[in-house]
């Protein structure tokens, strides 16, 4: 009986490739990642070769073929591990910590959204959304949001104004 955590682990690695199509990963890992998936949902492929002039067909036929004969188990790990390695090399994730002291950044940032933001200046930021003149998932020139800036910094109460005012909790950045 297959392992219920592997099962789910599958199904995440799965799901969560399919819910981020602009994660850019090459023709050989889609490859990889589709002749695996076939083995775990369909087994051994019994279906007929596709014709010499249907190359997409005839590649994701041969990516399943040559993997066909693995258990499903080992399609699921391979799976998970290619899903894995892949979609790291594809993004950098932001591990931050919080800051404890800001050098006076009053002197060094003008007062936008971003930095009303990054002080955690609730009414400030308030104002501004109320306004409707500023976008809520815009991102400044390092590729962040409002949401990540308040994250970051550790400005919980500017986390929750951001999200209940319609943040997108799901924003990558991408370099």
């Amino acid at each position: 009986m297959t392992d219920l955590l592997l099962i789910e682990q599958f199904t995440s690695a799965y799901t969560f490739l399919n819910d981020h199509p602009e994660i850019n990963l090459s023709n050989e890992i889609k490859l990889k990642l589709y002749g695996h998936y076939k083995v775990v949902t369909v087994g051994k492929n019994d279906t007929a070769k596709p014709s010499l002039w249907d190359l997409r067909g005839r590649a994701k036929w041969d990516a399943w073929k040559e993997v066909e004969n693995i258990p499903a188990e080992t399609a699921m790990q391979i799976y998970i591990e290619t899903s894995k390695l892949s979609t790291e090399q594809e993004r950098i994730t932001y591990v931050s910590t919080m800051c404890c002291e800001e050098e006076d950044e009053d002197n060094n940032e003008e007062d936008d959204i971003f930095s009303y933001t990054k002080k955690g200046d609730i009414a400030e930021l308030s104002k501004i959304l109320d306004s409707d003149k500023v976008d809520i998932n815009v991102k400044d020139n390092q590729g962040l949001t409002l949401l990540h800036w308040a994250s970051d910094q550790g400005h919980l109460e500017a986390v929750e104004l951001l999200i209940e005012r319609g943040a997108d909790v799901n924003i990558l950045v991408y370099y």
